[in-house]
């Protein structure tokens, strides 16, 4: 089902240029997003998401909780690997990327799993995120983080593909919890994509109405 979501007028002009060509099937770059809403799925605890971006049944991320106070994501299987920083210790942190970012060769790309999206330290009140985490506020407080999204690169047989998953994560002093609204992946090889690429709000688009769009759910 697609969502609606109330932008700015630049930005709805902005969407409804960059995908008129994709509801044909064909982007600039003569690729095509393939754009997947889901049902929130709202994560805690120990409660994980397989993320199987191309639906062949196979799991290419998964995203979980892990003793209340860490939020990681992992990158499984060969090739695939998630865009964000890493330490000088090895600790990897994904990157909290903004709507129309791009995700593509550029980027630094971060394989294996137990990646960092939060970390909170404290357990009452003021506690902060700890380390390097991309996904906390300026300030380093376990403040919540709405609609950012995560760059992936996975292989679909021996090809490259981009794509992102958007999220939110909501802090307290005491437990992290998130929630994954929705993902998309470039269906050409080596493509790049953008964040928020593929989303289609209705209020936004009312002028599209007649037209058919297909997205998987």
């Amino acid at each position: 089902m697609m969502k609606t979501t109330s932008k700015s007028l630049s930005k709805r002009l902005t969407r409804y240029a960059a995908l008129t060509a994709a509801i044909g099937g064909i982007s600039e770059s003569n690729g095509q997003v393939i754009y997947t809403d889901i049902t929130d799925f709202a994560g805690n605890g120990s409660l994980a998401y397989d993320l199987n971006l191309d639906g062949d049944g196979t799991v290419d991320f998964q995203i979980f909780g892990y003793n209340g106070s860490q939020i990681l994501v992992d990158a499984i299987g060969s090739g695939n690997s998630i865009a964000g920083d890493l330490t000088a210790t090895n600790y990897k942190y994904p990157f909290a990327l903004d709507e129309n970012a791009n995700i593509d060769v550029n980027q630094s790309w971060q394989s294996g799993g137990g990646q960092i999206l939060r970390y909170i330290t404290g357990g009452g009140t003021g506690s902060s995120c700890l380390y390097g985490s991309n996904w906390c506020d300026n300030a380093g407080d376990n403040d919540d983080i709405t609609d950012k999204f995560l760059g992936f690169r996975f292989k679909i047989g021996a090809n490259t593909h981009y794509g992102w998953a958007r999220l939110d994560i909501t802090g307290t002093d005491s437990v992290e919890s998130w929630i994954i609204k929705d993902y998309a992946y470039e269906a050409a090889p080596d493509t790049p994509i953008t964040a928020g690429a593929g989303i289609l709000g209705v209020d936004d688009l009312g002028m599209l109405s007649k037209v058919d769009i297909v997205v998987t759910e």
